[in-house]
């Protein structure tokens, strides 16, 4: 179930990861709560939180990296 969800965040992450701006941070971090619920993670449970977290976090990475 885990490596689901790492794939399911991590595909949906590559989706979002356009967005860049300052304005698209407060989306970008609703988007993330989002995926969580859809994936079945009950938003009312400290686990939903912390998907949401550890996926804008991994979205904020990817979009920081620099390219090769």
């Amino acid at each position: 179930m885990h490596n689901l969800l790492t794939i399911s965040l991590a595909s949906l992450s590559l989706g979002i990861a356009s967005c860049a701006s300052e304005s698209h941070n407060a989306v970008q971090y609703a988007n993330a709560h989002q995926a969580c619920a859809e994936i079945g993670i009950d938003p009312a449970s400290p686990h939903h939180a912390n998907c949401a977290a550890d996926l804008d976090a991994m979205i904020f990475n990817l979009t920081s990296a620099p390219h090769n």
